[in-house]
């Protein structure tokens, strides 16, 4: 679904005539989605002239190459099972020659300047593209905020900047054309028919409620990086040094691991991170949700459309929504990694669980393959001059899915797996049968969900360790244990269930 009110309708779209002789750059075609979209491509438009995939060269944690681009691409990319179609319409060596003659991988990071393309390889592209496609970015719900902006908000900045390098006479005076994948939970806390045509024109889910005069993109940027470098700037506070030192030391223990040496400096790195981190989240959170967001990946997301928007480049922005195994394309079921819904699924698989979903709520997937086309169709009008600036890739306007129905099935698997395919314990693996998520509204989740019984366990757990100083002591200790790993598990639990609220 595409929303643009100021582009006339023109005849028929002649994608493989738009496509033919094509010249891409890419960047993130080596992820889930990436990959899709570049097989897609050369599949079903053998004609287009030639793509340039962005491949990240593998770094150790001091910055040295350890795995460059070209080695990458031949051992991880090429590889992988996305490319069977064209395996099997070009066998053998066909497979390698068509893919070297189509298909070129090229350094760069969408963290770093320009992409990170090296000057070299700009001066080879420049002025010689079609179109720039960049499917990149941070896919957690809650980065840290500094990780989120490099992926999102900087990189966006970077590839606005790479874009403009490329231009050449042949893209004409606005310069090469963008398409961008962003998501449609950019939307943020508005509910019912929101109308989305432009970013600028409602820039941040409360801007019918809060002043809009407080809001610029830029500015919002600008004061994350001081958010950042005042969390860095405390993680180098004296009191926090010798915390950090002691909690290493005490960690390192806990483990029977030497407290000095390497295995201290490590283990001091990791503590100081992970304060860094949490810090960082919690920071991004807590601005995002203030200006309507549920979480950092959104709140970046849409800083990353509204810079590409007021960057004069023709452009067109993806927003597909939540993405997962394929329906056709490379094959039927086809996967990789771990989508959005697995660790719902797999939680409600391993232990009861409550979620919030309420009667008629509908979750919104959509299969990898039909994202791609849809790329692919607005890639075609973006070519054509004829494109909107936002296209909506869902599945829930035509085909709802009921997460209650989600729930429904995982159930009816869980019963059928503990009564005929699960081994050990028939006692236990009866009681899992009968143990299925369970959706409660929202007020009653917040109430009476994972984060409350984790609460529960911890009192109880806090009771039980009173008993430890007494006769009591040995069975309170392994009971205080057991305990603290259940409250551990809810608290994770909660913290998965939670994220899926906003969608």
């Amino acid at each position: 679904m595409s929303a643009d009110h100021d582009t006339p309708a023109a005849g028929p779209l002649d994608v493989r005539a738009r496509l033919s002789g094509a010249r891409l750059l890419v960047m993130g075609g080596t992820g889930f989605l990436g990959k899709v979209l570049v097989s897609l491509l050369l599949d079903r438009f053998p004609d287009i002239g030639h793509i340039y995939l962005v491949v990240r060269p593998r770094k150790d944690g001091d910055g040295r190459v350890r795995l460059g681009s070209e080695e990458r691409f031949r051992r991880e990319i090429l590889t992988s099972p996305v490319f069977d179609p064209l395996r099997r319409r070009y066998p053998g060596a066909a497979f390698d020659a068509f893919m070297a003659d189509k298909l070129t991988p090229v350094p760069g990071d969408v963290s770093e300047p320009f992409g990170g393309l090296p000057a070299e390889v700009r001066d080879r592209l420049r002025g010689t593209l079609s179109a720039f496609v960049n499917v990149a970015g941070v896919v957690s719900f809650t980065p840290p905020l500094d990780y989120a902006l490099n992926a999102n908000a900087f990189g966006m900045q970077n590839l606005v900047a790479l874009v403009r390098d490329l231009s050449g006479p042949a893209n004409g005076d606005d310069g090469l054309p963008f398409l961008h994948t962003s998501t449609c939970y950019v939307a943020g806390s508005r509910t019912g028919a929101v109308e989305e045509i432009d970013p600028l024109e409602f820039p941040f889910p409360k801007a019918d409620v809060l002043d809009r005069a407080h809001w610029d993109p830029d500015r919002e940027i600008a004061e994350c990086v001081d958010l950042v470098d005042n969390v860095r700037h405390r993680v180098r506070d004296a009191f926090r040094q010798s915390h950090f030192h002691d909690q290493a030391r005490r960690n390192l223990q806990e483990r029977g691991e030497p407290c000095r040496g390497r295995a201290l400096e490590e283990e001091l790195a990791r503590v100081k991170r992970q304060y860094t981190d949490k810090q960082l989240t919690e920071q991004g959170m807590e601005r995002a949700r203030y200006w309507g967001w549920p979480n950092t990946y959104t709140y970046t997301k849409s800083l990353g459309e509204q810079i590409l928007r007021r960057s004069g480049l023709p452009h067109t922005i993806c927003r597909p929504a939540i993405i997962e195994s394929a329906l056709e394309f490379p094959e039927p079921g086809w996967n990789e990694g771990i989508n959005t819904s697995a660790p719902m699924i797999y939680l409600a698989l391993k232990s009861p669980v409550a979620y919030a979903a309420g009667k008629d709520n509908v979750v919104d997937l959509i299969p990898v393959d039909l994202v791609a086309t849809g790329m692919v169709l607005a890639l075609a009008e973006l070519l054509d001059g004829s494109h909107k600036v936002v296209y909506q890739l869902g599945s829930s306007d035509s085909n709802p899915l009921e997460i209650l129905r989600i729930f429904e099935l995982v159930g009816l698997y869980k019963r059928r797996y503990y009564k005929h395919e699960a081994g050990g314990n028939p006692l236990l693996n009866a009681i899992q049968a009968r143990l299925a998520p369970v959706g409660l509204p929202e007020d009653r989740y917040r109430r009476w969900g994972p984060a409350f019984r984790a609460r529960q366990v911890k009192a109880a757990r806090d009771l039980v360790a009173g008993l430890r100083q007494g006769p009591l002591k040995p069975l309170a200790g392994t009971a205080t244990r057991q305990l603290d790993r259940l409250a551990r598990g809810l608290e994770v639990q909660a913290f998965i269930a939670d994220q899926f609220v906003p969608f």
